[in-house]
């Protein structure tokens, strides 16, 4: 027996709607002889003729009457989300949430739940754009914003269980495909003594574009033996040059001073205003190009604590993460090797097809039938809601029990 997936589901409400749209589709209400039932029998006779017989009123189904809808997850504080990840069934579970802010709704997707804390700082349109890959939320969630959905739509459509699907282009356009952006610890590990805090104190050390001489800014002075950061990044984390990264390709000391060397020149020169970060590298080897992270060291125990993602790279369809540290230099016996895993996107990027990233396979269909279109008869009579496409007199596979 054959399984249908939530993709092939999705694509038929979408099928759903698009017949809908082309063809003459009527909402009709049925009088059942005052017979009372909650079951429809599979009978040419039930599910056709009595139908099409006892018809009593109806009304044209327009655009404005139907929408796909997702099902509904509403933030609340102090609550624990689910993040999303490539390798997890997240159909039922909550990975997504909406917020009011404005009038309108906005959908968010869960990328990161900060190690599985409560939430409790709502993610809001006002703090983030379509065009943001991610952003985060005091309370350490990372959040994708999905689609907006103004207030009257919201109104029309939603139920407690589902509300409206809006596609959002300015989303799935500025999607990237096979970006990671997150990156989660598997393994702390132990032993990685080699980060630190510091400062450039001289730029282009004998002419040489990618040599660097750098200092503490902490209590804790910088390595005295040669190569002790080699392997690890360098961050700059403010002044000029803010932002970029770059791997250390040699560590050293010439007299009282500490060199760096990196593997490529900065994009934006660097002065003595650029406080830096020294850290174990974060390494994508996979199919796409591009991702540069850091792991960020607890140094209360110089275990690995997160990884923070510099560039997300592209075109990601598995990559198998590193670690870069020259751990042979820390000569510790506390030392022990830790472990990252790279969170591959959906087809397309975050945001790219938010419906079925959203697993929207529902449909909605609303309509309110007042004046000449019902005619004076009991409510309880009226059992039956049919969908009937007039053109080829054909009866649609849905019948609402009332």
């Amino acid at each position: 027996m054959a399984l249908l997936t939530s993709d092939f589901k999705i694509n038929q409400a979408n099928y759903f709607i698009d017949n809908i749209n082309t063809e003459d589709v009527f909402f009709f209400g049925g009088q059942i002889l005052n017979v009372n039932t909650t079951t429809v029998n599979s009978t040419v006779q039930d599910t056709f003729y009595n139908v099409h017989n006892n018809m009593i009123f109806g009304q044209y189904i327009t655009e404005d009457n139907y929408n796909a809808m997702i099902p509904r997850v509403d933030w609340v504080s102090n609550t624990v989300y689910t993040e999303y990840d490539h390798e997890a069934d997240l159909e039922g579970s909550s990975f997504y949430v909406s917020t009011f802010e404005s009038s309108a709704y906005s959908v968010f997707k869960c990328l990161d739940n900060n190690k599985g804390v409560a939430s409790t700082d709502k993610p809001l349109l006002s703090e983030t754009s379509p065009g943001d890959a991610f952003y985060q939320t005091s309370d350490g969630y990372i959040w994708k914003l999905m689609y907006t959905v103004d207030q009257t739509t919201y109104d029309k459509f939603a139920t407690d269980s589902y509300m409206p699907f809006i596609a959002n282009v300015a989303v799935s356009n500025s999607a990237v495909s096979g970006a990671i952006d997150v990156v989660k610890v598997t393994d702390a590990g132990s032993g990685y003594k080699n980060t630190a805090n510091g400062v450039i104190t001289t730029v282009a050390v004998g002419g040489n574009s990618r040599k660097f001489y750098i200092d503490t800014t902490s209590n804790t002075a910088l390595s005295a033996n040669a190569g002790y950061y080699t392997d690890c990044a360098v961050y700059i984390t403010s002044g000029d040059g803010a932002g970029q990264q770059r791997s250390i390709i040699d560590y050293g000391t010439e007299g009282s001073d500490r060199f760096i060397i990196v593997d490529t020149a900065f994009t934006t020169g660097l002065s003595t205003s650029s406080n830096i970060l020294i850290a174990p590298e974060a390494i994508a080897d996979g199919d796409g190009t591009g991702f540069q992270g850091h792991v960020v060291v607890d140094t209360s125990d110089f275990t690995l604590d997160y990884v923070e993602v510099v560039n997300s790279g592209t075109d990601y369809t598995y990559a198998t993460m590193t670690i870069g540290s020259n751990t042979a230099a820390i000569n510790t016996a506390s030392y022990s090797a830790g472990s990252l895993r790279a969170i591959i996107p959906p087809f397309g990027g975050h945001g790219f097809d938010a419906q079925e990233e959203l697993f929207g396979k529902y449909v909605c269909i609303t309509d309110t039938f007042s004046g000449n279109t019902v005619p004076a008869a009991n409510n309880d009579t009226i059992e039956r809601l049919v969908l009937f496409k007039i053109q080829h007199l054909e009866q649609q596979n849905l019948i609402l029990i009332l």
